[in-house]
């Protein structure tokens, strides 16, 4: 199983019928930065998740949850999900992130996405430190009071695997975060 190809700017990897989910484009910056600027999103995100995005990783691990495309085939950008690579002998694993702006909460686009990417991230991103081989776990870390975030994974089939005791802190304060995640075979079934 290969990598996937370098995807262009606008080349949706997965076309859903709430979203799209493509590589970031430039055209994103703006709104990329009212997401950043937003208090209820930047609280619940680690510090690092909104630092600027390229198309140039290779392979491209980080996409642009979108609006399904109008009359004249536009998509606006509401959102984001990506991975990131653990190391050593958590190589076969992937961390999955994920955020949308405010004015499309509670549409189910997040769980949508996140079900159709884990998909995605199964059948196409492969481990270069194992020659290739499969990734077999993908987890995802929530804020504790992250109730909402907690939901999509769950309906998304992640597993509450626990709760890692005052791990995080941002603001000034400590906070526990909740550690769920998801197993290849869950997924595609025995293959």
């Amino acid at each position: 199983m290969a990598n996937p190809a370098p995807q262009q700017p606008g080349h949706p990897i997965l076309t859903l019928s709430r979203c799209v989910i493509r590589p970031f484009a430039a055209s994103d910056a703006a709104a990329l930065q009212a997401a950043a600027d937003d208090p209820a999103i930047a609280r619940q995100m680690r510090n690092a998740c909104l630092a600027p995005i390229t198309s140039a990783e290779d392979p491209l691990l980080n996409f642009a949850i979108c609006t399904p495309p109008d009359h004249a085939g536009t998509t606006i950008v509401c959102g984001g999900i990506g991975l990131k690579r653990l190391a050593d002998v958590e190589s076969r694993t992937l961390e999955v992130g994920y955020w949308l702006g405010r004015d499309v909460w509670g549409r189910g686009i997040a769980t949508e996405a996140l079900a159709a990417f884990t998909r995605w991230a199964f059948e196409h991103v492969v481990d270069p430190a194992a020659a290739g081989g499969p990734v077999q776990r993908i987890e995802a870390c929530v804020f504790g009071d992250n109730d909402a975030s907690a939901r999509v994974l769950t309906k998304a089939g992640y597993v509450l695997e626990g709760s890692r005791r005052k791990a995080g802190f941002k603001n000034g304060k400590p906070f526990d975060i909740r550690l769920f995640g998801i197993l290849r075979e869950e997924v595609l079934g025995s293959q």
